[in-house]
């Protein structure tokens, strides 16, 4: 069929082309990615090149495509979501057993977080209604030598915050109804501090006895007695 007029025939040929990408999306898709891939080196040299020689050309076009594709998100956002939601059952459905595992992970994490939360929270609160200040921990700090009170290491300068107590230790925790004092507070090394836990001071200081090294027992300090 001949078109004497080529508007028309153009015209003709770009409808064909739009019915046919239609009925046949998924081999249109694989000419353009195998198009796409073949040209990959030219159209790179191109695009170098324009950006080079005429950089306001190279924004206007990088523009009006980002414009492009803005518009047809925007216009196709109410079917891709239908799809998607459709895609989501139907895998829900063909992995049952899947996706109940992934729920449950996902809820018992959930609750572990918020479990922590709350315990940060609780400490904060603890921390604050506190009386310990920067210049009370400064003094225990150097009264002990900048040691370790359970094991005697020499423990490297803290920030003093009375809120972040790296570097010291309460004798007895907040978990065993302890308060937070300069009383309750000593100067302890890392390991010390959590090999301690929640044990209080007696405890701690017989569990050193009998468990661990035995000549930390013999070891003094300025409070302990």
């Amino acid at each position: 069929m001949g078109f004497k007029d080529k508007k028309r025939e153009r015209e003709y040929k770009n409808a064909w082309a739009r019915r046919d990408r239609k009925l046949h999306p998924e081999k249109y898709r694989k000419a353009r990615l195998a198009y796409a891939e073949k040209h990959r080196e030219n159209n790179k040299r191109y695009r170098d090149k324009l950006k080079r020689e005429n950089p306001e050309e190279y924004a206007r076009r990088n523009t009006a495509v980002s414009k492009r594709y803005r518009n047809k998100s925007k216009k196709n956002r109410g079917r891709v979501r239908v799809i998607n939601k459709k895609a989501h059952i139907r895998f829900r459905r063909n992995h049952q057993e899947e996706c109940r595992k992934k729920s449950r992970e996902y809820n018992r994490r959930s609750k572990k977080r918020a479990i922590q939360a709350e315990n940060k929270r609780k400490r904060m609160e603890w921390l604050i209604k506190g009386d310990v200040t920067r210049q009370q921990l400064i003094d225990l700090f150097e009264l002990h030598n900048d040691s370790c009170h359970y094991c005697g290491k020499r423990i490297r300068k803290p920030n003093f915050s009375p809120l972040y107590l790296v570097g010291f230790d309460h004798k007895t925790p907040m978990s065993r109804r302890g308060r937070h004092t300069i009383k309750n507070i000593v100067p302890s090394c890392i390991n010390c501090n959590s090999s301690k836990n929640n044990k209080t001071y007696s405890e701690y200081m017989k569990w050193i006895k009998n468990v661990r090294d035995p000549a930390l027992s013999t070891i003094s300090g300025p409070e302990r007695g």
